[in-house]
């Protein structure tokens, strides 16, 4: 569990940590640098919270997609819960934000990614 605990305590204050590709990507101030480096230093652990986040996230909105699309519809905007978002919170799970005016969270956003490639291999990315 030192992955997610790790990677709990650093997005609490304040750091922005996901994976891009094999990289994994710390951004936040400066005055966080000593977690930061303990993040970075335990980069297997993390990285294996960051998959397991995308994982379910995958998991519960291809369940909404196949039902939809498999009935002739659209791809709905695709959720991995069902309860309303509160304000300021990812339109999908319902987690915090990490900046205003966005409208999922880094790891929502990466499991609809899988899913569209998924169910619609032919789409590119540019």
């Amino acid at each position: 569990m030192v992955g997610v605990d790790l990677l709990d305590r650093a997005r609490r204050a304040g750091l922005v940590v996901l994976l891009d590709g094999d990289r994994l990507v710390v951004r936040g101030p400066k005055r966080l640098q000593v977690l930061a480096s303990e993040v970075i230093a335990n980069k297997p652990a993390i990285s294996i919270a960051l998959h397991h986040e995308v994982d379910w996230r995958t998991d519960a909105m291809h369940t909404h997609a196949v039902q939809a699309v498999s009935h002739g519809g659209p791809l709905p905007f695709m959720v991995s819960r069902d309860t309303p978002p509160p304000p300021g919170c990812c339109l999908s799970c319902g987690d915090p934000l990490p900046r205003p005016h966005a409208v999922r969270c880094a790891p929502c956003g990466e499991a609809a990614r899988r899913v569209v490639r998924e169910l619609y291999p032919v789409v590119r990315e540019s």
